[in-house]
């Protein structure tokens, strides 16, 4: 048991993350790799992946949203809920437009008050 000034002291159960976390500020990044358990490691690295899989399912799924395709049929659907059915000449100028304006047009499809003043330019 260490002693300090003469009294015994009982090992804290804080003593090895205090001495860890000294150490951390002592050595350089790199060398902290080498004091994880192997049970560290592999949680570090199914984090990593998780993290590259969840990006890459995020990108995926925002380039799916904002697709022309998504965009026309988004707007068609809440053209008809609003409105009722839309003309085959609507729908043709719908499916002719660009993203951008596709977009404007879904904004403006909340506040308009016909299919006509939505699809205003």
């Amino acid at each position: 048991m260490p002693r300090r000034y003469g009294v015994a002291q009982q090992p804290s159960e804080r003593q090895p993350e205090v001495l860890k976390q000294t150490l951390y500020t002592v050595l350089p990044d790199n060398d902290h790799e080498e004091w994880l358990s192997p049970f560290q490691r592999m949680l570090r690295e199914q984090r990593a992946e998780g993290l590259a899989e969840g990006e890459a399912r995020g990108r995926a799924e925002g380039e799916s949203r904002g697709s022309k395709a998504t965009l026309v049929a988004t707007l068609q659907q809440q053209l008809t809920q609003r409105f009722g059915p839309i003309s085959d000449t609507t729908r043709a100028r719908i499916e002719s437009a660009d993203a951008q304006q596709l977009q404007g047009w879904l904004m403006r499809v909340l506040d308009a008050h016909s299919i006509d003043a939505t699809l205003a330019d």
